[in-house]
């Protein structure tokens, strides 16, 4: 839901601090790899947990049938929008 520039903008800022690089994508010359370096993978380790816990947050007033309805109505609308990854 972000220009191709703006994507460009973000991944440069996480390059300068060091959190990815770019590397070639050997089956496309046009193509660009983004890795996550040493330090971005410690920093996703770091914050991950976090993340998760302000999901369990989020999530914890809904139970039981309520928690699987949601999964169906969120995987219909990603389904919806073009993730076919989802099945």
């Amino acid at each position: 839901m972000v220009t191709s520039g703006a994507i460009t903008n973000r991944v440069d800022r996480m390059e300068a601090k060091g959190l990815v690089e770019r590397l070639r994508d050997p089956g496309d010359r046009r193509g660009v790899r983004i890795r996550l370096t040493a330090a971005g993978l410690e920093l996703i380790d770091k914050l991950m947990p976090l993340h998760v816990a302000n999901e369990r947050r989020l999530l914890a007033a809904l139970v039981g049938d309520d928690r699987v309805t949601l999964a169906d109505l969120l995987r219909t609308l990603a389904a919806g929008l073009g993730d076919t990854s989802l099945g």
